[in-house]
């Protein structure tokens, strides 16, 4: 009986490897959204992480995450840092 259960296992085990093992090793997840403003305003929300506050998501989940800015706004050498309050699982 312990027999045909390990065979069984063993059997369910070789069928999921050979699954894993014929999907593609990469994969591309895209998301597309439609905003109803110029492209210009557009631009000038996410040119500027300091703008950035105002539709974040993640902003919106822990509003009294610490943010850290460099660089200044319109050039591309810019960065910011966050440093999360609360844990994301709580959040969401």
């Amino acid at each position: 009986m312990i027999r045909k259960i390990l065979i069984a296992l063993a059997g369910i085990v070789v069928v999921f490897v050979a699954i894993v093992a014929m999907q593609p090793s990469e994969y591309r997840v895209a998301r597309t959204a439609t905003i109803a403003a110029p492209a210009p305003a557009v631009f000038a929300q996410v040119n500027d992480f300091h703008k950035w506050e105002a539709w974040s998501p993640w902003a919106k989940l822990d509003p009294a995450m610490k943010q850290t800015y460099e660089g200044r706004p319109p050039e591309p050498a810019q960065s910011t840092r966050g440093r999360a309050t609360t844990r994301w699982a709580k959040a969401a």
